[in-house]
């Protein structure tokens, strides 16, 4: 069983799923056929793999130069096979490529047996079972909702619920740590369609990451969405530097610092407010006044 770190070699390509097995399921005939079959969770199975990245990405007190992501397969005793995906995030998630193996492993007892298209239930037997460890729980929903879509014959879309669009723009990370490169690299990204951009922030001071910021937003141009990342790199302090010295040249800025609750507070203290002046309340207010009142008294009476 391919189950420890680094049990997948860089140089070798994911393992893919074997087609000949999802069309013996395929012949289930839809969701409702499917419900009604015996079909049980056989073995999950964590394959740690580690991947060379074609460009580093640099961070706030890290360098991302390999994607450490755990692959998730689920297979059921009828043969159909799904397959999930987590991430290594420890300074953001907490967890590495150990953490999520070992918590796979420590799922696995709950949720064999089960069906699989009871993915409701899957997710509160893994609550009950461990506290947290999102990424591992996310790997297995993943891989119960490809392994279901496939048994139906239905698109994950589907299973999650109504078709919205057919195309969504994709978000394109630049932070290479080299400002000419940055800027290569965002121009690069716009000819091949990027629409959207997050620019990693909070790796150098704050004057620096503006000036930077300012001449990426130049090379984009405009009429795109663009942010910013510190990955709480930044001081409240910082942060608002920051967002001043680059408020008139980018779109959308969404800079995050040590403390989310403290930069949010700390921009509301320092951004300019019109005076003031006295008046009479208005209906909105009133109305929103009392809507609060109704709500404490209910949360009040339910406690009671």
């Amino acid at each position: 069983m391919r189950s420890g770190v680094g049990a997948l070699c860089a140089d070798k390509d994911p393992p893919t799923p074997n087609p000949s097995r999802h069309s013996q399921v395929l012949v289930w005939g839809g969701e409702d056929a499917y419900k009604g079959n015996t079909v049980k969770i056989k073995s999950i199975e964590p394959i740690a793999i580690s991947l060379p990245m074609l460009k580093p990405v640099i961070m706030a007190g890290e360098e991302i130069r390999r994607a450490d992501n755990v692959l998730v397969r689920i297979e059921t005793d009828s043969g159909a096979i799904g397959w999930g995906e987590a991430a290594s995030a420890p300074v953001m998630t907490g967890d590495t490529l150990e953490s999520i193996v070992a918590a796979v492993h420590l799922l696995e007892p709950a949720l064999r047996g089960r069906e699989p298209a009871d993915i409701e239930g899957a997710l509160a037997a893994m609550d009950g079972r461990m506290y947290g460890n999102t990424g591992a729980k996310a790997a297995i929903e993943i891989a119960l909702h490809d392994l279901v879509g496939r048994a139906t014959g239905r698109p994950v879309h589907a299973l999650l619920g109504d078709k919205k669009r057919n195309k969504m723009p994709l978000l394109a990370v630049v932070g290479g740590g080299d400002f000419d490169g940055d800027l290569r690299d965002a121009e690069k990204k716009k000819a091949a369609g990027f629409t959207a951009f997050k620019i990693k922030v909070g790796v150098d001071t704050s004057a620096k990451d503006a000036e930077r910021t300012r001449a990426v937003c130049k090379i984009l141009g405009s009429g795109l969405l663009i942010s910013a990342d510190a990955n709480q790199g930044f001081s409240a302090e910082e942060a608002l530097a920051y967002v001043r010295a680059v408020e008139r040249a980018a779109a959308s800025i969404s800079s995050n610092s040590r403390s989310r609750r403290t930069i949010s507070t700390a921009w509301r203290r320092h951004k300019p407010r019109p005076p003031r002046s006295p008046s009479a309340p208005t209906k909105a207010s009133t109305a929103s006044t009392t809507s609060s009142g109704i709500t404490t008294a209910r949360r009040r009476a339910a406690s009671a």
